[in-house]
């Protein structure tokens, strides 16, 4: 289990320094002051959206939508969420009384979380549930 909650809080880690680097770009990036990003910002043309005033920095309605919804405010909330979740997991494999629920995280739910980072060099196919 030690192996995957490494792996698992080495890709937090990341995704964290991500977050915190877009957060800082926000001012030039469509953001608002606390570092949510708003698709409306954007200019719609057809099926398309021009951000920036750059006709070559074209978007979907869709995916500037999803960009938006993954801003780094809620990328950092997720992060957090996430490691409460690992620290949860650690408190489980040093009680002996609570063997159901470790087993639960350990087969389930820390591999489904390394799930999504499987295009990782360091993922380890037998994680996968």
């Amino acid at each position: 289990m030690n192996d995957i909650i490494a792996f698992l809080r080495a890709r937090l880690d990341e995704d964290e320094i991500t977050a915190r680097g877009a957060l800082h770009a926000a001012p030039h990036t469509g953001t608002d002051d606390h570092g949510t990003w708003h698709a409306n910002g954007a200019e719609v043309a057809g099926e398309a959206m021009h951000f920036w005033d750059n006709p070559t920095n074209v978007l979907t309605e869709w995916q500037a939508s999803h960009i938006a919804r993954h801003d780094p405010a809620r990328a950092l909330r997720e992060v957090e969420a996430k490691r409460r979740i690992l620290d949860r997991a650690e408190q489980l494999h040093d009680d002996p009384f609570d063997t159901v629920l470790f087993t639960e995280y350990d087969e389930t739910i820390l591999p489904l979380m390394a799930a999504a980072y499987s295009d990782h060099p360091d993922y380890q196919p037998h994680w996968t549930t």
